[in-house]
């Protein structure tokens, strides 16, 4: 089956490279027993997957190609920070992190000071977010500017705590992919559509020895990509495979895929 609708994925991976927004992420995987990553790319009606090796940029590079002029939407993973195009770093990853480092260090006083104020900041931008048509254009653009002027502040601050200072020296590389989702209002703040469609992956992962061969991972990667593809779409997959898949055999050599 994977091997006649594979031109339908290669529909998929098309019209995703020309989507104006992508949701990244990856996850563990096996091939005969041996280590490799699951690479998902999404967005709200298309998902592509791609199982390699390797967890570098050369994979996200490769599906992207270096003119993708969208944005991508991410959580801090450094095989991210080369790749074309803008960015908006998952703000929910960041929150969670945040909450971690709290529950260590809540004891002390220093620390609680500077965590409040950058919890401060990154609610006011979630709230501003909300409160974008109550404002004039000129008004929200002012705001969105003093956002970005206290991040980048708290960002420059020297911090004894090991914590503080770790996130600091991330936020001074990634402060302005941090509020993308100001700019351009189509853009979410959180990368959950890359995690919710990992999923069924990691479920699979969890009950199996996943794929043991390369033939087994290229037909898991064609048949993941349609099934959620579809689903996405609220079409039937059993059904629409069953269509594709007779309509190729019988020599119809065209995608019957709607992007």
């Amino acid at each position: 089956m994977a091997q006649w609708l594979q031109v339908e994925t290669d529909q998929i991976l098309e019209a995703i490279r020309l989507s104006p927004q992508i949701h990244a992420d990856e996850t563990g995987w096996k091939v005969n027993g041996l280590g490799h990553w699951l690479w998902a790319f999404v967005n709200k009606r298309l998902a592509y997957y791609k199982i390699d090796k390797s967890r570098g940029s050369k994979v996200p590079k490769k599906i992207l190609t270096k003119d993708y002029g969208g944005t991508l939407i991410v959580d801090f993973y450094s095989a991210y920070n080369k790749l074309p195009g803008k960015k908006q770093r998952c703000i929910v990853h960041l929150l969670r992190e945040m909450h971690r480092v709290y529950e260590k260090e809540q004891s002390s006083h220093t620390f609680l000071k500077y965590h409040k104020e950058l919890k401060r900041i990154i609610d006011d931008a979630l709230r501003l977010k909300e409160k974008r048509k109550l404002f004039p254009k000129i008004t929200f653009e002012r705001r969105v500017k003093r956002i970005k002027e206290r991040l980048f502040l708290w960002s420059c601050r020297g911090y004894r705590n090991k914590h503080l200072n770790r996130l600091s020296k991330r936020f001074l590389k990634h402060w302005l992919h941090l509020v993308t989702f100001l700019e351009n209002p189509e853009i979410p703040f959180s990368n959950n559509l890359a995690e919710r469609m990992i999923l069924p992956n990691v479920i699979l992962r969890n009950r199996s020895y996943q794929n043991r061969s390369s033939k087994g991972a290229k037909a898991h990667e064609v048949l993941m990509s349609l099934i959620q593809t579809l689903r996405l779409q609220n079409e039937s997959p059993v059904e629409w495979l069953k269509r594709a898949y007779l309509a190729h055999r019988q020599g119809n050599l065209a995608p019957i895929l709607t992007p």
